[in-house]
């Protein structure tokens, strides 16, 4: 029998073992030490890494804008169609002169080139497609919208100048598709414009077909893309209907393309350029100051019934007589407000989003000529009619960002007359906001709002208001403030001119 060792050599031999294996594992966790700072610092670099990459694609993408081919080009020759684009201006559409860098717009667009056009709300954009398609009556245009009010809208204006156009959208019937498509093939209504929905280019295969066969006939004319800042991955409302737009420029080829905004940022433009390869398009904007446009900023009471008191009191004294939108956060709330209103003499109508097609266009008819003053509405309603006497816009609650308030605030004016926009707001607006909006970017948008609110009086000391010969703004503002407010209740009321916010917006 094998002699055994000893005990305590056994006991020595394990000491030693643990002691090995303790150092090893002192080097193992100081490796994985040194491997977790190093992680944490490549985390921290890659922060800053991609903090620098935004400034640089900014800063790259406002130098292509400032550098981008000058569009005098397209005014400073003479082309075959100038003659008949002044003759159809004057008589068609009733109009002496064009806005700055329309026609610019219109040259590249019968030169064939692909168009990407930027300018404020109400400037215009449409005669950029409207007066092209009156010379080839026997193509047809196709006008891609977001929203079906914006193509009752649009449909109502061309009735005015005995333009004829019709729609396929999510409210159409089931035979109605084929009947248009019908009507267009054998051309006998001289159809000029087909409206639909970004929503409905990406539902309907039975469209893209026939758009494919349009253009293989010879019957396309161009495809119109408006309000393309939707394409965007910063409206994800949007997003899915608007990215799959490429499939109209795979299916016909070589027609161009006329992408309208009423205030596309660069990340928009950006995403636009990519998703339909128009890199080389002519890229035209204008920007203006909305000066007739005067802004207020209410602070309101937290309780619902007296702030609706303090509007029916504006409604009834500084806005009596006046076509307006009030905009509020929900459905729920329009018609709360309408009810606690109580104003029978004020045609007043709450706008949804599940009013069906018909009643829709009753109040588009109505609203445009005049038959309605007040429409209350929610921002997710989407109203989109563009009736150009409306002397106020309000907003009875803090919108989501500056975007939706500087697109819903350019409804108002757009006849170059003196209009107001007014914004009531309180924090709980604001957190409110938050609460829904929840992810970070979406966040420091409705931060903004308050920001803006807050810092308005200050902006206003630095200003002089157009038509006051006070060299004191503030006194101006103190002034209308006890001219206008309703003695139970004490808020100020603050107000200057929109110049400026258009280009701070694009800029930002």
């Amino acid at each position: 029998m094998a002699d055994r060792p000893p005990p305590y050599e056994t006991h020595i031999s394990v000491d030693s073992e643990v002691r090995g294996l303790s150092s090893k594992l002192e080097i193992v966790d100081n490796e994985l030490l040194i491997l977790d700072l190093e992680r944490h610092q490549a985390r921290l670099r890659q922060i800053e890494l991609k903090a620098l990459q935004r400034r640089i694609k900014k800063n790259r993408d406002i130098l292509r804008l400032q550098n981008r081919p000058n569009t005098n080009y397209w005014t400073s020759r003479d082309h075959p169609w100038d003659r008949e684009v002044k003759v159809l201006l004057q008589d068609k559409f009733n109009l002496e002169a064009f806005r700055p860098k329309q026609i610019e717009a219109i040259n590249a667009l019968l030169s064939g080139k692909n168009v990407i056009t930027i300018c404020p709300p109400g400037y215009g954009k449409s005669l950029i497609y409207q007066l092209p398609a009156c010379m080839v009556q026997d193509k047809i245009t196709i006008v891609i919208e977001p929203t079906v009010s914006k193509i009752a809208d649009q449909i109502l204006k061309l009735r005015q100048f005995n333009i004829k156009s019709t729609t396929l959208n999510s409210f159409s019937r089931a035979t109605e598709p084929k009947k248009i498509h019908e009507r267009i093939n054998l051309n006998k209504s001289r159809i000029s414009f087909l409206f639909v929905t970004a929503q409905w280019v990406a539902r309907s295969a039975l469209f893209r077909r026939h758009i494919r066969k349009y253009f293989l006939r010879g019957d396309l004319a161009r495809i119109v893309i408006d309000e393309f800042q939707y394409c965007s991955r910063s409206c994800p409302e949007y997003k899915i209907s608007y990215g799959n737009l490429n499939a109209l420029k795979n299916i016909s080829p070589r027609i161009p393309i006329l992408a309208l905004s009423s205030g596309a940022k660069n990340e928009a433009l950006e995403d636009f350029q990519k998703l339909l390869n128009l890199q080389e398009a002519v890229i035209i904007s204008e920007v203006t100051n909305n000066t007739n446009i005067y802004l207020k900023v209410v602070s309101k009471p937290i309780k619902l019934k007296q702030s609706v008191r303090f509007l029916k009191h504006m409604l009834l004294n500084d806005l009596e007589g006046k076509f307006g939108i009030i905009y509020v956060t929900s459905t729920t709330l329009a018609f709360k407000v309408k009810r606690l209103l109580d104003i029978d003499h004020l045609n007043i109508v709450v706008y949804t989003q599940s009013l069906n097609f018909k009643e829709r266009n009753k109040i588009h008819n109505k609203w445009f000529n005049g038959e309605i003053q007040i429409i209350i509405t929610a921002t997710e309603a989407l109203f989109d009619i563009e009736k150009p006497d409306v002397d106020f816009v309000l907003h009875f609650c803090a919108p989501k960002s500056m975007d939706v308030f500087y697109y819903e605030v350019s409804k108002a004016g757009r006849n170059r007359q003196k209009a107001e926009a007014i914004l009531f707001y309180n924090i709980y607006d604001i957190f409110n906001n938050v609460c829904k909006i929840g992810e970070d970017k979406n966040i420091t948008k409705a931060l903004d709002i308050l920001n803006y609110a807050q810092n308005l009086l200050v902006s206003l000391c630095d200003k002089r208001h157009d038509e006051r010969s006070s060299s004191d703004l503030l006194s101006y503002c103190v002034a209308r403030w006890r001219e206008a407010r309703p003695r139970p209740i004490r808020f100020p009321i603050f107000g200057f001119t929109l110049n400026g916010l258009y280009k701070s917006l694009l800029n930002r």
